[in-house]
């Protein structure tokens, strides 16, 4: 079973992750830590619970204390674990269908690789450590209201869709203090609606419908964690996120990227830009302050907060841009922004191993067409466009980018993108 990934767990529940692994991972999570204490949350999905009472089970086995904060996202936990300069766990499949559970790693604010857990030094614990309860979701909500409260605006108003996810109700509550906002889902739901708990244009249909039926300013949806972002525009558009990026350095004066070797080429016109593999520990590592982070995925980071990406976070930040620019409408802002070809897909596959056998039969026909870099994954470069083939990190699936600033190429690298993909 291929649960242990390059920078979290995650399996199908039971049959990949039951509670017999959790107690394993609880006992090396206990091996690892450096301090008698860490923190944890967890989202709503069907396993989670089980799951959370095992992990915390071997980590007390250990002598470590477990300091449990209510259901909620990513953020809260690992904002804590950058404040406290400590250990965090998240007990979540991040935007992997419902049946999936996981667990994510942090420590100072920054992804902690869990091969290092599974390889920690077996420690004797003197005394079982013990349980104990914060409201680490409100620490999150006043952390960010004590940095953008001043922005409340009554008038501005936002449709906000968590998916019924771990965001859902205190996702609500922020934005709820920051603006008029109108909560697309009001409660928690394991199966997120019959949707993929992945933001898209399926998952954002109805969002999309409101944004235009209230006459709302903006539209934000997240993933199941919160730590992707989609955006939709006053007219019910979807927004390129990438163009986000663009608004963030005309409008708050943003000059440096750091951004995964998947990113579209039209940044190096408006940043100074850090190339990474894909990945948020390898953004993680590079982010600090007055610098922006993006990966094509909907993760977006800003380093003069905290290290990890957060969507909640990148929704306020949007609505401070648009505040900068004295309320204009969003669809108006990005009038001067140029439109990005772009598109992202997946090639399911059996396992990881799979993938890498893929990618290597890709690597021998890409080079028939071209320069081939490989800073990750197998990327084409024809002049202004690219496309990378590259191996999912979180899921078995391989996933593909196609990117060109003309649309004539971007059609053209579409359709080889597509006869590449034909051949495994």
């Amino acid at each position: 079973m291929d649960i242990v990934r390059d920078y979290d767990i995650r399996g199908i529940y039971p049959k990949e992750i039951n509670e017999e692994i959790a107690y394993k991972i609880g006992k090396k999570l206990g091996d690892f830590s450096k301090k008698d204490k860490l923190y944890l949350n967890y989202d709503n999905r069907l396993g989670s619970l089980r799951i959370r009472d095992q992990i915390e089970k071997g980590i007390n086995e250990k002598g470590i204390d477990v300091i449990e904060g209510p259901l909620g996202p990513l953020a809260a936990i690992s904002l804590k674990s950058f404040l406290e300069k400590s250990l965090s766990v998240s007990i979540t499949a991040s935007h992997n269908p419902a049946e999936y559970t996981g667990v994510i790693i942090y420590e100072n604010g920054k992804t902690v690789r869990p091969n290092l857990v599974i390889e920690a030094k077996e420690r004797k614990a003197k005394k079982l450590g013990e349980i104990k309860y914060e409201e680490i979701n409100e620490e999150y909500k006043n952390y960010l209201l004590s940095n953008f409260g001043y922005l409340k605006d009554e008038k501005f108003k936002l449709i906000f869709d968590s998916l019924g996810g771990a965001a859902t109700f205190i996702g609500n509550k922020i934005f709820q203090s920051i603006c008029n906002t109108i909560p697309l889902r009001k409660d928690f739901d394991p199966h997120y609606f019959g949707l993929p708990p992945e933001p898209n244009e399926k998952t954002s249909e109805k969002l999309r419908e409101e944004v235009i039926k209230e006459r709302a300013d903006l539209g934000i949806e997240v993933d199941a964690d919160a730590d992707r972002v989609l955006i939709v525009d006053e007219t019910g558009n979807l927004i390129n996120i990438a163009r986000i990026e663009i608004l963030f350095s005309k409008l708050l004066k943003y000059k440096k990227l750091v951004a995964s070797i998947s990113s579209p080429k039209i940044f190096e016109k408006y940043f100074e830009v850090i190339y990474t593999p894909v990945g948020r520990p390898y953004i993680e590592n590079k982010i600090g302050k007055g610098l922006l982070g993006f990966e094509g995925s909907g993760h977006l980071y800003f380093g003069d907060f905290y290290p990890f990406s957060d969507g909640i976070l990148a929704g306020i930040m949007l609505i401070k841009a648009i505040k900068k620019a004295k309320n204009k409408k969003l669809s108006e802002l990005l009038k001067s922004i140029p439109n990005i070809f772009y598109f992202e897909g997946k090639i399911p596959v059996s396992s990881m191993k799979e993938a890498k056998k893929s990618l290597a039969i890709l690597e021998e026909k890409m080079k028939e067409y071209g320069k081939i870099k490989k800073i990750d994954g197998v990327r084409l470069d024809i002049n202004d466009s690219f496309i990378l083939f590259r191996k999912s990190n979180t899921e078995p699936v391989i996933r593909y980018y196609v990117n060109s600033e003309k649309e004539e190429n971007f059609e053209k690298m579409l359709e080889l993108a597509e006869k590449l993909r034909k051949i495994i």
